[in-house]
């Protein structure tokens, strides 16, 4: 009787039948990784106001009482702006959102966070709209309800381009991670239990070396 032999197959088949446990957990993370939902949208290009209220700080003979504002629009976007007050800053937002353009890049906010309820709290009050991304489920679009027919099918195609981009990126990511772990779960344990098994092969030769 082989006694080596027949532990190194047993081996084998333990190896092999963990192998497939393994890679039957890890199938749906390689496979198809899961992209979180969230939400994109467009800030108008304050630019202009943010340049004014530098130079107006600069010429402030009490510069130091200015900060920045995190000033937050009834459709729920957040905007930043200097001011020697937040009733400042605001005013000055104002003024720079009636006189500008949209930005060409979109904001994004993760689902289940407080700016996620914040833009639809925006929705709710009427203040913005959802437009749907064809083919990317993933991704909502949150746009002004003012913006026009035009404007709204450029944020929709650029919401598309950055949301493909993003789910590409984080997917990729997560299935390197899980080939990874998949491959020490797969092969730590076998390689644990063969070295085990030689130890246990290689004291018992001493003590039959012994006798």
């Amino acid at each position: 009787m082989n006694f080596k032999r027949g532990l190194f197959r047993m081996w084998v088949v333990l190896s092999g039948l963990w192998a497939l446990l393994v890679g039957a957990f890890s199938y749906d993370s390689v496979v198809s990784p899961y992209f979180s939902p969230r939400a994109f949208y467009f800030l108008k290009n304050v630019t202009p106001a943010a340049a004014k209220a530098e130079l107006d700080k600069r010429r402030s003979v009490s510069s130091s009482s200015w900060s920045n504002y995190e000033i937050r629009t009834p459709e729920g976007f957040v905007y930043t702006m200097q001011g020697v007050s937040s009733k400042d800053a605001y005013d000055r937002l104002t003024v720079g959102l009636g006189t500008s353009i949209y930005e060409l890049k979109p904001v994004t906010v993760e689902l289940y966070t407080e700016k996620y309820r914040q833009l639809e709290e925006g929705e709710r009050n009427g203040h913005t709209q959802q437009v749907e991304i064809i083919g990317l489920p993933e991704v909502t679009l949150f746009a002004a309800k003012d913006a026009s027919a035009e404007e709204l099918k450029r944020q929709a195609a650029e919401a598309y381009r950055v949301g493909i981009g993003v789910k590409k990126l984080v997917t990729g990511m997560k299935r390197k991670g899980a080939i990874m772990q998949a491959a020490l779960w797969g092969i730590l344990p076998p390689l644990a239990l063969f070295l085990f098994g030689w130890i246990l092969l290689w004291i018992g030769r001493g003590f039959k070396s012994s006798n």
